[in-house]
């Protein structure tokens, strides 16, 4: 295991604490629709590490795969979101 797989855990375990388990507070936002800039970094970011830990281990790129698993993570963080947060609504992309 390289260290951009490590990085990639660790960021994966920051992102799930950062959606769901951090408490929100009633601050306004630095500028508008900042919330769906740092779930794109969030999930840029994961994949973006990802790649990497196979570019690095000297293996193919899973393209298909990583697409699938980006998909995967941001609908599940929005229902999970939806379901057991109060200040998140479902499909924050949307509106």
């Amino acid at each position: 295991m390289n260290k951009y797989a490590l990085l990639a855990i660790f960021w994966f375990i920051i992102g799930i604490y950062a959606l769901l388990f951090r408490e929100s507070t009633n601050d306004i936002p630095p500028f508008p629709h900042f919330d769906k800039v740092s779930h794109f970094a969030l999930f840029f970011i994961q994949i973006w590490l990802s790649a990497n830990a196979f570019i690095r281990s000297k293996k193919g790129i899973p393209y298909f795969g990583l697409i699938i698993f980006a998909l995967l993570y941001a609908f599940t963080s929005e229902w999970a979101q939806a379901t057991f947060t109060s200040t998140e609504k479902v499909l924050g992309l949307m509106g």
